[in-house]
């Protein structure tokens, strides 16, 4: 009888130490179970903040297209500008005809002048012909000066 309740005593120490074993390994497996979960979230979360940061660097590289976008239009303002110079060239080339404008005003001056020697001339003969005039009226009156002489 003794035996008996000695071996049920020690069959009991014996499924007592199980059962605690067992509530040791049941209780590291939820531990383990949550520190996993706890590390999935970790790792979720983490993922989600580099997905955001992801996030944040695309929409960055989207505005940055469309700064490219608006680089293009730059050089579409370029271009324009590259017609303000084609307009400036087409300036230059009125400026040029403007010289030559003034090459034919020059040449109008030379005609002028020419004209002014004309008009020289004829006044010379005109004068000369005052003069030649003067000459006869002063020839009679030499005369008469003769005379009175």
């Amino acid at each position: 009888m003794m035996m008996m309740i000695r071996m049920m005593m020690m069959m009991m120490m014996m499924m007592m130490i199980l059962m605690m074993m067992m509530m040791m390994m049941m209780m590291m497996m939820m531990m383990m179970m949550m520190m996993m979960l706890m590390i999935r979230m970790m790792m979720m979360m983490m993922l989600m903040k580099i997905r955001m940061m992801m996030m944040m660097v695309m929409i960055r590289l989207d505005d940055d297209s469309d700064d490219d976008s608006d680089d293009d239009d730059d050089d579409d303002d370029d271009d324009d500008d590259d017609d303000d110079d084609d307009d400036d060239d087409y300036d230059q080339d009125h400026d040029a005809c403007d010289d030559d404008d003034d090459t034919d005003d020059d040449d109008d001056d030379d005609d002028d002048d020419d004209d002014d020697d004309d008009d020289d001339d004829p006044d010379d003969d005109d004068d000369d012909d005052d003069d030649n005039d003067d000459d006869d009226d002063d020839d009679p009156d030499d005369d008469d000066d003769d005379d009175d002489d």
